[in-house]
């Protein structure tokens, strides 16, 4: 087992933007793939952000935020949101090779 820091500091960069030394840490790239496809599957179920939120029991602004990417979403909101959509939580966070550096914005 290799426990080099550099290198485990150079995997986590590869990963997308994230700030170094801060506790809150942001992975842009994760966030908005994850964005994206929530978009992508809520719109293929044919919900409005509006549908999906009061599916789930949250805020119209929690999904809006989600899908905007202005919210690091934390695991238990992914899954929520892949039990409403009926996918696997995986596929929200699926790079199909079209979600960075673009966004559907």
């Amino acid at each position: 087992m290799d426990n080099d820091p550099y290198k485990a500091s150079k995997k986590i960069s590869s990963l997308g933007s994230m700030k170094e030394g801060s506790k809150k840490r942001r992975n842009e790239k994760g966030i908005t793939i994850l964005g994206n496809n929530i978009r992508k599957y809520r719109k293929l179920r044919g919900l409005t952000i509006s549908q999906l939120a009061n599916q789930m029991d949250v805020d119209y602004s929690q999904i809006s935020r989600m899908e905007l990417g202005t919210v690091n979403t934390n695991i238990s909101m992914i899954f929520a949101v892949a039990d409403v959509l009926e996918i696997k939580a995986s596929q929200l966070l699926e790079d199909d090779g079209t979600n960075w550096p673009f966004s559907l914005l």
